[in-house]
């Protein structure tokens, strides 16, 4: 009888024996179509029978989901410089349960298009607070020993721990990859966007937001280009500020400063309904190519309303400042088929129309003769003085 007892005994121990075995034998990987990820689970043999191996694990990587996920932060949060980063824009434990979170839905054992999104989703929060990815990668080596340790602790109780443990460290390592693969996708963007803010510098005015001389010039190619192959024609209006030095003087340059964007604001709202690039060449000179425009009396008018905007009083501590603008006009061919032509004659114009009084516009005519042009070099060359 008590043989039969001890029998009983025993039969009822392994039945109530922990075990590995598949829970259930619906497909785990779900990425249809994703050839890189695929290729990458190829790569480290991830299999399905892994990743069910894995989700019948489950149940113990919730009992010991604290420690298991500690041991992941635990590097990052003994060196100081790190610790710190992670203090400055979060807090370790907004992190620990977010990969908490995480750690537990990876021993669902399914490999689908949302567990990949939320991987990245979390290394890309690793990567924007600046945490290196060698630290971060590295971590996942105490998570590895930690999972291996809990299982070799269990592995009387699972006959099948060493297939586990080989499943667990190829998921982590895919893991990783989808880190490395985030990191690598962030880093990209923020040279992108490096090299999109260089090139806007390069080529815009620090303290209007228009184009500069350089994207003016480069504007200038692309419009006689254009306008060439379609036989059609465009205008330069070359724009100088009246009395901007009395602002200048008088206020100092914050305001000047201040003056110039408002100047550049009220260029631009003359300028709506209009095919136009408006560029500040230096100082107080501004540049405008108009195109796409039905007959030449149009350039006139966008000229008359860019006079008629900027001599409306300037508010500048509490008193009206006012100004003028004197525009010159150069109209491709008639008066130039090259940058330098244009931009001369247009020049020319704009000194004929300080000579008569300032406060209008002109365009160019071939009345402006070489004495007017010896003239426009002579103030040029005292203005720099």
């Amino acid at each position: 009888m008590q043989k039969s007892s001890n029998s009983s005994k025993e039969n009822s121990a392994a039945c109530c024996q922990p075990s590995i075995s598949p829970a259930d034998d619906s497909a785990r990987i779900l990425i249809e179509g994703n050839t890189e990820v695929i290729a990458q689970m190829n790569m480290i043999n991830l299999t399905e029978e892994d990743l069910q191996l894995i989700a019948a694990f489950r149940p113990v990587i919730e009992t010991e989901i604290e420690q298991i996920t500690s041991s992941f932060y635990e590097s990052i949060l003994h060196v100081d410089s790190l610790k710190q980063i992670v203090i400055e824009h979060t807090t370790a434990e907004r992190l620990r349960q977010t990969l908490m979170n995480h750690l537990i839905e990876m021993f669902d054992g399914r490999i689908d298009p949302t567990f990949i999104e939320k991987r990245l989703k979390i290394a890309m929060v690793h990567q924007k607070i600046g945490l290196p990815p060698k630290w971060y990668i590295g971590s996942f080596q105490n998570l590895l020993g930690t999972l291996m340790r809990i299982i070799d602790e269990r592995k009387e109780m699972y006959p099948d721990s060493k297939k586990l443990a080989q499943a667990i460290t190829k998921l982590l390592s895919f893991e990783q990859q989808l880190v490395l693969e985030a990191y690598e996708d962030q880093t990209r963007i923020l040279e992108q966007r490096a090299k999109s803010m260089m090139e806007y510098q390069a080529f815009h005015d620090d303290l209007t937001g228009l184009p500069n001389r350089r994207k003016l010039h480069q504007a200038l190619q692309e419009a006689i280009a254009s306008n060439r192959e379609k036989n059609t024609r465009f205008a330069v209006l070359v724009l100088d500020i009246d009395h901007f030095k009395m602002i200048n003087d008088s206020l100092g340059h914050m305001y000047g400063d201040r003056f110039l964007q408002e100047v550049s604001n009220r260029i631009k709202t003359s300028a709506e309904g209009f095919d136009v690039t408006i560029a500040r060449m230096g100082g107080d000179e501004f540049t405008l190519i108009c195109q796409n425009v039905e007959d030449d009396h149009e350039f006139s008018t966008l000229a008359n309303r860019v006079v008629k905007e900027i001599e409306i009083p300037y508010l500048l501590q509490g008193k009206d400042y006012y100004v003028s603008a004197s525009i010159g006009v150069a109209v491709y061919p008639d008066h130039g088929c090259s940058e330098e032509q244009l931009l001369k004659n247009a020049d020319a114009a704009m000194y004929e129309v300080k000579k008569n009084g300032k406060n209008g516009f002109q365009l160019f005519t071939n009345e402006l003769d070489d004495q007017v042009l010896i003239r426009i070099e002579l103030e040029r060359d005292l203005r720099k003085r």
